[in-house]
C-alpha cells in the first residue's frame, strides 16, 4: 500500500513538472498576430518606436523559448518565463498597432483640414473673379488648383500624408495668385462694387 501511494505521489509530481514542459503555443499564436496586426496598420512607418519595441520583446521571448528547447530532459524544461515573455510581446503589438492608427488618424484630420481649407478659398475666388476679366492664365490656375485639390483627396485615401499636403499647398498658392492678380484688376479699372468684395481679405495661403 506505501509503494503504490508512492507511485501515485511520483506520478502526480511528474504530471505537474511536465505541464509546464511543453512550449506555449497559444501564447506564441497571439503574439505572433498581435505583430502582424501591428504590420497591417502600418506600424512600422507611423509607430517606429512601438513597432521595434516589440520586435525586441519578439526576439527576447524566442530566445528564452530556445534556452528551454535545449534542455535535453523535458522534466527540466520550464515554460513559465516565455510564456510571460510572448504575453509582453502581444502587449508590445498592441500597442504598436494603436500608436499607428492614432498618428494615422491625426494626420489624416491634418491633411483634410488643409485640402477643404483650399477647396473653400478656390470656391470663394471663383465667385469673387466672376466677371472680372482675370485673362486665361488665372482660369488656367484656378483649373490647376482644383485638379490639385482632387489628387490631395486620392493621396489622403492612399495614407500619403506628406505628399496630399504638398498639393494643397500648391493649390493654395494657385488661387493665392488669381485671388492677387483679381485684386490688382479692380483696383486698376477701379469697379467699387466688386473691389468692396477684396478689401481686408489676405490671400496669403494655408495657415
Amino acid at each position: 500500500m506505501r509503494m503504490f501511494k508512492r507511485l501515485i505521489f511520483l506520478l502526480f509530481s511528474a504530471f505537474l513538472l511536465t505541464s509546464c514542459a511543453v512550449p506555449p503555443t497559444d501564447s506564441i499564436r497571439l503574439a505572433t498576430e498581435s505583430g502582424r496586426k501591428a504590420f497591417e496598420a502600418k506600424a512600422r512607418r507611423y509607430a517606429p518606436q512601438e513597432y521595434r519595441d516589440y520586435e525586441h520583446a519578439m526576439a527576447r521571448a524566442r530566445r528564452f523559448q530556445m534556452e528551454e528547447d535545449i534542455r535535453l530532459i523535458p522534466l527540466f524544461r520550464d515554460y513559465s518565463r516565455v510564456v510571460e515573455a510572448y504575453t509582453q510581446a502581444r502587449n508590445r503589438g498592441e500597442e504598436a498597432r494603436q500608436a499607428s492608427l492614432k498618428h494615422q488618424a491625426e494626420l489624416t484630420a491634418e491633411a483634410q483640414g488643409d485640402m477643404l481649407q483650399v477647396d473653400q478659398e478656390l470656391a470663394e475666388v471663383r465667385d469673387l473673379v466672376t466677371g472680372v476679366p482675370v485673362g486665361r492664365l488665372s482660369s488656367r490656375l484656378l483649373s490647376e488648383a482644383d485638379i490639385l485639390v482632387s489628387e490631395s483627396a486620392q493621396l489622403i485615401a492612399l495614407g500619403e500624408y506628406e505628399k496630399a499636403k504638398a498639393a494643397a499647398a500648391k493649390a493654395m498658392d494657385k488661387v493665392s495668385t488669381v485671388a492677387n492678380r483679381a485684386g490688382f484688376v479692380l483696383d486698376r479699372y477701379m469697379r467699387p462694387e466688386l473691389l468692396g468684395k477684396w478689401r481686408g481679405r489676405p490671400w496669403s495661403g494655408l495657415s
